[in-house]
């Protein structure tokens, strides 16, 4: 069988299976574990993806066991496994499903891949280019002695000597040229002592990041919180003493202010101490990665391509000033460049060295990160189904769900809007999607205050058509930004326009929509331009937050009856309250 899975076990553990049956490229499939369990960043075993997975994809269980490659972060996946299996025996449910072979621990030919070569594999398997730098850059990949035990950059007799479970991967760096990766060079970071009990400091670029936001905010995931936050802070020292600084204000006694309404209301001063650990965080990331990049540039001079993954390509700050710095012509970053991507690596690297697929470009235009779950499709359009569930509503057909939608957000609505499949990532990219005009006085605040219950001081993002972006924001004409992975700063002409999702620091995080890749989502920005005169609309995702973005049509319906949003359109049906 032309078919190829990859796993992770780690934290947002994933399945995805790359079905070449009758699709050159593959047909791709992800199957990230919170979209079923709703346990966000889920980890251990993405269990509850396997009987997804076994109903949708035709005969995968007779795909052969070596067709199955693994991965996992930090301590390596049979560790990882049996960790969970003390917490639930999963192993029955595997093999009644008959679905052994997506195990590490059932599974004797599955390939054990290390997680920056996932990262990189996931980067190829979207490059748009024939040759490319791809850099690997989050807070924590593999351990040393877990990756000289997994398939790795090194060939078996030329394994680093130096590296112990101490140490873990920080940042990689890879030439890419047409399906071949060179790996460049490889930085290891250093796990250290904690300084409290649950406060931690690492040695690793990304790894300062989380251990920020595991700090301020008591959860390591949310790095990307600690970006936003910047704005208000101020940079507090030198680069050369950004981990004296970290770890003499890590040794502080912090107060953690959980949820929206403590965060919100929590004293002056130590929302301040908060905002400047961040912005001098944020300073140092920023000259470190244009400092790598440069080097890059002058080592690989006659290369015009980059490609950004792993944890760290979700800084869309620094994304946006490594753009202007025209330091590399072209730079991309793919839909899933975090550990939701490893599952895809894992299958993208046992597609291509298992003679399954050959490497092609894929074109910007042409992708498609909208992977999720493929059975929503067909349930879409059973609109007596779905009637039937939202009984308690009023529910109408809409021949084009677009103009309905339109006049709605620009008569001032927030609407939902859940279309096709759902969105691989963390971004809403329009089909997993709430949306408001960026002019609404008051939106975002009702926003944060009923339906998303974020903190104030977070940005929402705004997309707009590709053709029309340079208008709005200070950034190369035409450039592609499809993935909500820059945040340009805003023209000072056109902020009226946009003061729902203008940054502090006049920056917005936008999405660059072009009719090849989504047209009904384009067909509904050119309705807003047409009743507004711009084509622009504020993007979030379609949950709640500490919420997976939603999967399903029940997760639709909890989620209207749960939260205050009057408007959901799904497929052609429009529900309201």
């Amino acid at each position: 069988m032309k078919i190829s899975v990859g796993v992770n076990v780690g934290h947002d553990a994933s399945i995805a299976v790359l079905n070449y049956e009758n699709d050159a490229r593959g047909n791709l499939v992800v199957y990230e574990a919170e979209r079923f369990s709703k346990i966000k960043h889920q980890e251990y075993f993405p269990i509850q993806a396997i009987p997804q997975i076994m109903a949708e994809v035709k005969d995968v269980w007779k795909t052969p066991s070596h067709n199955f490659a693994i991965c996992c972060n930090e301590i390596g996946t049979t560790v990882k496994e049996r960790l969970f299996i003390q917490k639930k025996d999963y192993t029955q449910a595997l093999k009644s499903l008959r679905a052994e072979n997506f195990s590490k621990i059932l599974n004797n030919n599955i390939t054990d891949i290390s997680h920056h070569l996932c990262h990189a594999y996931s980067a190829l398997y979207f490059s748009p280019y024939e040759e490319a730098i791809i850099v690997v850059a989050d807070g924590v990949g593999s351990n040393g002695d877990v990756y000289k035990e997994s398939l790795n950059d090194y060939s078996t007799d030329e394994q680093p000597e130096k590296v112990t479970k101490k140490n873990f991967e920080s940042i990689s760096i890879y030439h890419q040229k047409n399906g071949s990766l060179t790996l460049i060079e490889k930085t290891w970071g250093e796990y250290l002592p904690y300084l409290q009990p649950d406060i931690f400091l690492n040695h690793g670029l990304g790894s300062y990041y989380t251990a920020a936001a595991n700090y301020i905010f008591a959860n390591w995931h949310e790095a990307g919180k600690v970006m936003g936050l910047s704005a208000f802070g101020e940079n507090q020292c030198h680069d050369d003493k950004l981990f004296e600084y970290l770890e003499s204000e890590f040794k502080k006694e912090r107060n953690i202010y959980k949820g929206q309404k403590l965060f919100n209301e929590q004293p002056k001063n130590d929302f301040k101490r908060s905002a400047d650990i961040a912005k001098t965080l944020q300073h140092y990331f920023e000259k470190k990665m244009i400092s790598l990049v440069k080097k890059l540039k002058a080592d690989f001079p006659l290369i015009e391509n980059l490609i950004l993954t792993g944890g760290c390509a979700l800084n869309c700050l620094t994304n946006s000033i490594l753009v202007n710095n025209k330091i590399f012509k072209n730079i991309y970053i793919p839909p899933c460049p975090n550990d939701e991507g490893i599952s895809l690596g894992a299958a993208f690297y046992k597609s291509l060295n298992g003679g399954l697929t050959k490497f092609r470009p894929y074109p910007i235009q042409d992708q498609n990160p909208f992977l999720g779950s493929q059975r929503i499709l067909t349930e879409l359009e059973n609109h007596n189904k779905i009637k039937e569930i939202f009984n308690d509503y009023e529910v109408s057909y809409q021949a084009d769900p677009t103009q309905r939608a339109a006049e709605l957000i620009c008569d001032g609505e927030l609407i939902a809007w859940f279309q096709g499949r759902s969105e691989c990532g963390p971004r809403a990219l329009g089909n997993r999607s709430i949306l408001g005009l960026p002019s609404k006085q008051g939106l975002k605040n009702y926003l944060n205050q009923y339906i998303k219950c974020r903190e104030d001081f977070r940005p929402y993002g705004c997309s707009v058509t590709k053709e029309d972006a340079h208008r709005y924001f200070e950034s190369p004409k035409d450039y592609e930004m499809p993935y909500m992975s820059f945040a340009p700063k805003v023209i000072e002409q056109q902020k009226h326009l946009l003061t729902q999702v203008t940054h502090l620091d006049n920056t917005c995080r936008i999405q660059t929509v072009s009719k090849e890749q989504n047209l009904l989502y384009y067909q509904l920005i050119k309705k807003i331009e047409g009743i507004s005169g711009h084509p622009l609309v504020l993007n979030t995702s379609l949950n709640i937050m500490g919420q997976p973005i939603l999967e399903s049509i029940k997760d639709a319906h909890a989620f209207f009856q749960s939260s205050k949003m009057k408007h959901l359109f799904l497929g052609n049906l429009y529900i309201s309250k």
